[in-house]
Order: C-alpha cells, then structure tokens, then sequence
C-alpha cells in the first residue's frame, strides 16, 4: 500500500501487486483502504515510482527544466498548469515539488532513464518569494 502526503486529508492510495501477491491479498488491501479508510485505490503492479509518481516526476521536471530555459516565468508556467488544465496549484508553486521532483531520480535510481526522469544538474532551493532558485552541486551555493 502507497499512501499519499498528507495521507489524513488525500482521498487516494495505490495497491501494489507484486509477482507472489494473491488476489485475496490486494482484496483485503483494497477493503481495508475503501471501507476501512474511505479512500478511493488505484491498482498497479510493482515497480519503482509506483504510478502516480511515475507520472508526476517527469511532469515537474520539465516544469524547472521549461523555467531554467527561459520560456516562461515561474507564474506564467503555474498559471498555465491552472488556469489551463484545471489544475489545484502550479508544478513550480511549493518549490519543494520541485526538489523533490530534483532528488527523486537520484533516490530511484532503477527508474528507466528517460528524458522525462533525466536529473536536473542543478540544486533548486526557494528564493525570494518562493520563486526556485538554481545553484550547481558543485559550487555548493
């Protein structure tokens, strides 16, 4: 099972099938998240970034990467994700979903490398108003 944060407020968990897992197994999974929990489940079977991730991290990269080429402002690209695809919030507005979005490639490593998942080869940190920062790892700024 793959709770969301904050898994109090977030209606949604992933089951995750592996090879050996019976099907009496993510039933009573399933149960237990829906009349237990009364959260909504998405099935999928094992692998790393598990789906909704999987989906997300490429998203938010390019989102920075998008920023870092000067195409458009961090408002212009959260307004557009928004505004246009009737989004709750921005990929650039926690700025922390950005650096998540940064750190994950490196945290799952046997995610396959697609452009999509490619690491970003700068540090991204809050700035003035919450706007990402870039720095270089090895610079350490």
């Amino acid at each position: 099972m793959h709770f969301f944060n904050p898994v109090p407020v977030t209606p949604l968990a992933e089951v995750i099938s592996a090879l050996r897992t019976s099907g009496d197994v993510v039933a009573q999974a399933s149960a237990f998240i829906t009349d237990g929990l009364g959260k909504q489940v998405i099935h999928a079977k094992d692998r790393a970034g598990l789906v909704v991730n999987s989906l997300v991290v490429p998203y938010l990269l390019h989102a920075v990467r998008t920023l870092k080429a000067g195409i458009a402002s961090a408002e212009n690209i959260d307004n557009g994700m928004r505004l246009g695809c009737g989004l709750p919030m921005g990929p650039l507005a926690p700025v922390s979903g950005a650096v998540m979005a940064s750190s994950f490639r490196s945290e799952f490593p046997c995610l396959p490398l697609t452009p999509g998942h490619a690491p970003i080869p700068h540090r991204i940190r809050p700035g003035p108003a919450g706007q990402p920062r870039f720095s270089r790892p090895d610079t350490g700024g």
